[in-house]
């Protein structure tokens, strides 16, 4: 009815359609424009490491879910350190030790660098001694870590440089979360630990879908 009264109180068929597609084209202009202005900014402050990834699964929710569309940009880790807290996306495949077999990325949240000690007890994640503080997770884990009965946890130390991470979806989450024990060393070694190398980038902006744009807010853990 809206587009009837339309055609017959305001223009005929011609102008109706013109001025459309007026409309349509000044919303194009200006979508590309903020495209353009966007692109300017981000060149600007992060250069030519930016990249983009889909998010496939649940192990990130509530943070990020299934679906959603981030923005990363490269870390120099001789410049700028990671901080406990940063969600990071690294390659899954140097992760397992099957590099050759080309990348696979995986989404995470930095918990824990290298000379840090970590454990989690009753659900709550201790850093360096002390209990983390974590609005974001999805729920509390319902597991203990690490799982063996005779390590003490102040004694789970992650080797100098890997870095520690989990999924803030703690209960439904492949992550730094399994440890095991070398037999003739005694050293204790996480199964999904991340070498700094695997490192692709560092979230900065979800930007799909658009009801859901946000800037991250980079959250600080422990001593950063």
């Amino acid at each position: 009815m809206l587009e009837t009264a339309e055609i017959i109180e305001i223009a005929p068929e011609a102008v109706r359609t013109k001025r459309r597609g007026v409309s349509s084209a000044r919303r194009m202009v200006g979508l590309v424009g903020a495209i353009i202005i966007f692109s300017v900014i981000i060149y600007g402050r992060w250069g030519l490491g930016v990249r983009f990834f889909r998010i496939p699964s649940s192990s990130m929710e509530p943070t990020l879910i299934p679906g959603d569309y981030i923005m990363t940009v490269k870390v120099d880790l001789e410049e700028e350190e990671l901080q406990r807290g940063d969600i990071i996306v690294y390659d899954q495949s140097i992760v397992d030790g099957r590099g050759d077999w080309g990348p696979q990325y995986a989404t995470k949240r930095l918990i824990a660098k290298g000379n840090d000690t970590v454990y989690i007890q009753d659900g709550i994640v201790h850093l360096n001694g002390k209990p983390l503080v974590e609005p974001y997770v999805k729920e509390i884990a319902v597991y203990d870590f690490p799982p063996l009965i005779d390590l003490i946890p102040e004694q789970i130390v992650v080797n100098y440089g890997y870095l520690f991470v989990l999924g803030d979806n703690r209960n439904n989450s492949d992550d730094s979360s399994v440890a095991y024990v070398e037999r003739f060393t005694g050293k204790t070694r996480f199964k999904e630990a991340v070498p700094e190398e695997a490192v692709v980038g560092r979230m900065v902006l979800r930007y799909l879908p658009l009801r859901r744009f946000s800037f991250l807010s980079r959250i600080r853990l422990g001593d950063d």
